[in-house]
């Protein structure tokens, strides 16, 4: 797109429908808009996580636009690339668009004795309070690659519900 500004200059601006939140709805439109949430009941002396995943050779890369987390405790949450595949992948990953089919994301959820990955971000949380955090830039994740939220206190269920795209 270009623009004529006063003066006779000329602006160029680039468009891309990975960042711009004007292209939303197109994305929504070509099947590649996707959410989804997975709970992850407490266990004893355990903590719980609940990720999102890019197989590989999915041939896709995943945009990961927000997540809402919840906890049915007040809990430290932190975000990690994990590094353990979650067990339990769920179906739970639905097209915005009704008349599309899945994804190639899996949501995941496990329970073990510490918190595994690089973590890179880290917030409390209230009991049955949901947090929203909006990531902007979007987290790309390439095929192979996951992030998911630990909860810091054992035997607490998690509640992670995520909205992606797929390009």
């Amino acid at each position: 797109m270009r623009l004529q500004v006063a003066g006779g200059g000329v602006v160029s601006v680039r468009q891309s429908t990975l960042a711009s939140r004007e292209n939303r709805d197109l994305d929504t439109e070509r099947g590649l808009a996707f959410m989804g949430g997975v709970a992850r009941v407490g266990v004893a002396a355990t903590f719980s996580l609940v990720e999102i995943a890019n197989p590989a050779a999915s041939g896709v890369i995943v945009f990961v636009d927000s997540m809402v987390v919840t906890s049915a405790a007040s809990t430290a949450v932190t975000l990690r690339h994990t590094i353990t595949t979650a067990t339990n992948p769920s179906a739970a990953s639905n097209n915005k668009d009704i008349a599309q089919g899945l994804g190639a994301a899996v949501l995941g959820s496990a329970t073990a004795g510490a918190a595994t990955g690089s973590q890179f971000h880290a917030m409390t949380i209230n009991v049955n309070r949901p947090v929203t955090i909006r990531f902007d830039p979007p987290i790309r994740l390439a095929e192979g690659e996951e992030i998911g939220a630990w909860n810091g206190n054992v035997n607490t269920t998690l509640t992670v519900s995520y909205q992606w795209r797929e390009i």
